[in-house]
């Protein structure tokens, strides 16, 4: 049944409860949750019996302490009038998230720390909600403008806590743990330290038996712990420059539009005198677009899941056996035979941690699409990072921004008849593309839409049917292509005047390295990312493909000689859809600062998958270690002979990095909407050392703050991605203001892929274009780059010149059918 408020005040009320009392309705969702399966059942007792101890342990511990006069323990301080239940329950699903992680104690203390820091801010704002509930319910002419205002205006006397008294409040609750279940969950482990000016080990959390891997998979903890939930049943304040915006009650003193983590002092300053209208204009019209859930799509993502099935899931979802260990070797193996089974052992503990995150990813995303199922309309809160890309402010796989499940689950709550052809035309295009068909031009996407709508009206009809899902669930992009089932097949019944309310997306053609051809007006590269009208070109390009050709014909040429040239022609090279797949990931992160290591990342990615989808690698255990590396180097080189004119801007960045790091400079720059961007990477240094004793042991902690000297390398391999996408986040918000002025109001986007209704697609098409267009014909940001950075220079000290650039005009641009499609 749908939740009628006819009252905006008690929609506001509510949204204040959600938020205020967000970890606490997860904390006695956890405590009421069950499972049809007794295994479930067991697993869920023991967590509860788990949370329920180290909430014992936590009230055992402050007794302990409050009676001592004077107590100065930072723990202490931070802990005494916190809610033990919920401080447990946020200690057991922190601690199951971050086990074996690698990630450093202190840093997984602090962020405890200040989840329990959100706890208790909400605790101190009760009394404001309260004040401004009687206040604004008492008065009949009291307007929701008027209690926006107020909520917008509150200002928090709250005593921040430093990062030492969130570190020790964070180990006081582990330690806790760790003692509540006689070190029989998780330990601490001692490893050498990463830093190589630290004298001090580099402790980590460390399972010692298979219950915190299976409370890890159980649903149990994946509802997720942030202090304010995933969407908002009002429209989020508005940000201004001088008023914090997003939800009704702020996450964090102090709190802006731009995310604070990695902005550094100088951003600060330079946000602070820079105009920033452009940027807001754009983020709080993110902010206005409601969405509803898709109840179709969710009710068979969850029908699938509730299977429970020990095997692999259909359509993409992640499965539940695990990639097994290999055993040991025996005794009087060789070097080699150890080394090979510690790269496998290796390759399957990274994909099992892959599978598991995935699976509590999706936990959380029906976990949020259950609570906001019979809403009306509900909302997303925005900000932007300090390079100025627009994302979500509560993070969750139930977002614009998820992953495709998430996605699909989401519907514009407000939707445009389809009235004509053309609108009809782009919602065919847009489902051929998810299904994979996108490499066709646009009418015959169009037309395979048409061909097979016997297919699609039989998936939306019943799509847990073996027949339906032997179709939909072998499409790129499974659930969104569901979604858009449902959609066409409704629009088949109703005819033109149907409303949709289907986002439609269109993505850009490797958007980085369209960036990167536009920056250097190379000819050849533009032609590979659809930059040129098409008629003036072979056609639809795809960069991919020519990069895969490319590589084939090197091993080609070396088959007869080279065994592991054999070896990849005859397992991915010689089939197309394998051979685009197995370089994608590599050629799309060249803008993003992908080394020759990250290549080979990819390519051991790449046989992961590959094997899970039955199609196991040719290499022995001898060859497997190797395999990825000689290919990774052949796809290296087949990049850089193919595209020298980018691979030249990336190399003259890095080299600007070089010279400003020498001379003890960051770099700065602002976008054409006029964001200003810094990037300052500060080598870390050891801060003063923290001793802690509540492990039954004294540690001590090194705590790392930046330091004075910048941090060449870090600053070297940044600059090119930073740049990049400083530059398409300038693009979104400048075809943001476009579409506004156009009748565009429901929107969405993901960095390089943007979306609107049906009846949009189209002015959204034109749009992208328009302003991609003017992003590279008004501004010349790579020259405003290169003379900004050479003014703060000191004199002598020159840049590099810019490398010689190409004849490519990006007005160009303005007729490609493929530059986002």
């Amino acid at each position: 049944m749908t939740i009628e408020i006819e009252d905006p005040r008690d929609l506001h009320i509510r949204q204040m409860k959600r938020e205020l009392e967000a970890v606490r309705r997860r904390y006695d969702d956890m405590r009421t949750r069950g499972s049809t399966s007794d295994e479930d059942c067991d697993l869920s007792a023991l967590g509860k019996h788990i949370v329920t101890a180290v909430a014992d342990g936590l009230r055992e511990w402050v007794r302990g302490k409050s009676g001592r006069s004077g107590n100065r323990d930072e723990a202490y301080k931070a802990l005494k009038s916190a809610d033990p239940d919920l401080a447990a329950f946020l200690t057991v699903s922190h601690v199951v998230y971050h086990c074996d992680t690698n990630e450093y104690l202190a840093t997984v203390a602090e962020q405890l720390g200040r989840q329990i820091e959100s706890i208790e801010l909400a605790q101190f704002l009760e009394p404001t909600f309260q004040k401004l509930v009687r206040e604004h319910t008492s008065k009949n002419d009291a307007t929701v403008d008027e209690l926006r205002s107020s909520l917008s205006a509150i200002d928090l006397h709250w005593e921040v806590w430093d990062k030492r008294r969130a570190i020790r409040a964070g180990l006081q609750c582990i330690a806790t743990l760790i003692q509540a279940t006689n070190s029989e969950l998780v330990v601490l482990d001692k490893g050498p330290s990463t830093n190589p000016k630290s004298k001090h080990p580099h402790h980590t959390l460390k399972p010692v038996s298979s219950t915190l891997r299976q409370l890890r998979d159980s649903r149990l903890f994946a509802t997720g712990t942030l202090a304010s939930p995933t969407a908002m049943l009002v429209p989020p304040l508005d940000w201004s420059m001088d008023r914090r915006g997003g939800f009704l009650f702020p996450r964090r003193v102090h709190e802006t539009f731009v995310k604070p983590k990695r902005l550094s002092r100088q951003q600060r300053d330079a946000l602070e005198s820079a105009n920033c209208d452009d940027v807001l204009f754009a983020l709080n019209a993110f902010q206005k677009t409601g969405f509803v859930i898709n109840r179709r799509v969710h009710a068979v993502l969850r029908a699938m899941w509730e299977t429970k099935k020990k095997t692999e899931c259909a359509a993409g979802l992640p499965g539940y056996d695990p990639k097994p260990i290999p055993d040991w070797c025996p005794a009087g193996a060789s070097k080699e035979q150890w080394s090979a089974r510690n790269y496998e052992a290796k390759r399957a503990h990274k994909w099992n941690d892959k599978r598991a995150s995935n699976r509590r990813k999706l936990d959380g995303a029906l976990y949020a699409a259950d609570e906001l199922q019979e809403e009306v309309v509900f909302y997303f809160p925005w900000e932007v990072d300090s390079r100025g890309r627009f994302y979500p402010a509560a993070g969750t796989a139930l977002s614009p921004q998820g992953p495709d499940y998430g996605k699909a689950m989401l519907l514009f709550a407000r939707g445009k008849p389809i009235a004509n052809e053309n609108a009809a035309r782009w919602l065919a295009i847009y489902g051929a593309g998810l299904y994979g068909y996108d490499k066709a031009d646009l009418d015959d996407r169009a037309d395979w839409v048409r061909r097979h709508r016997d297919e699609i009206r039989r998936v939306a009809r019943a799509p847990l049917t073996s027949k339906a899902k032997e179709f939909w669930c072998k499409a790129d992009e499974p659930w969104c292509f569901l979604a858009f089932c449902f959609e066409w097949a409704a629009f088949l019944d109703h005819g033109p005047g149907y409303v949709s309310r289907l986002p439609v997306a269109m993505d850009g053609t490797c958007n980085g390295i369209q960036h990167l051809a536009a920056l250097a007006r190379d000819v050849e590269t533009a032609q590979l990312v659809n930059l040129f009208p098409n008629w003036a070109v072979n056609g639809r390009e795809d960069i991919y493909t020519t990069v895969a050709v490319d590589l084939r014909e090197t091993l080609k040429e070396r088959a007869n000689s080279d065994t592991f040239a054999r070896q990849w022609l005859d397992y991915a090279l010689e089939q197309d859809r394998i051979k685009r797949k197995l370089v994608k990931a590599t050629v799309m992160t060249i803008p993003y600062g992908v080394t020759l290591t990250g290549c080979r990342d990819h390519i051991e990615d790449f046989l992961d998958d590959q094997e899970q989808n039955g199609s196991r690698h040719p290499f022995d255990d001898k060859q497997i270690k190797r395999a990825p590396g000689y290919l990774s180097k052949e796809l290296w080189a087949a990049i850089q002979s193919r595209m020298p004119a980018i691979m030249a801007i990336a190399k003259w960045l890095q080299g600007c990095a070089a010279t400003m790091t020498k001379a003890k400079l960051p770099l700065c720059w602002s976008t054409p909407t006029g964001f200003p961007v810094v990037q300052d990477s500060r080598e870390k240094v050891p801060d003063k050392e923290l001793t802690f004793e509540g492990f039954g042991d004294r540690i001590t902690l090194n705590l790392e703050i930046p330091g004075d000297s910048i941090d060449g390398r870090e600053q070297r391999q940044g600059i090119v991605p930073n740049f990049i996408h400083s530059l398409d986040a300038a693009h979104a918000c400048m075809t943001v203001s476009d579409c506004l002025n156009n009748g565009v109001s429901e929107f969405w986007f993901v960095h390089d892929s943007f979306a609107a209704p049906a009846a949009d697609a189209c002015e959204l098409a034109y749009a992208l274009r328009r302003q991609f267009v003017r992003l590279y014909t008004d501004h010349d940001p790579l020259g405003d780059l290169a003379s900004g950075l050479q003014a703060m220079l000191p004199p002598g000290v020159e840049l590099a010149p810019l490398p010689d650039r190409g004849e490519y005009d990006a007005a160009a641009a303005a007729d490609s059918a493929f530059i986002f499609s």
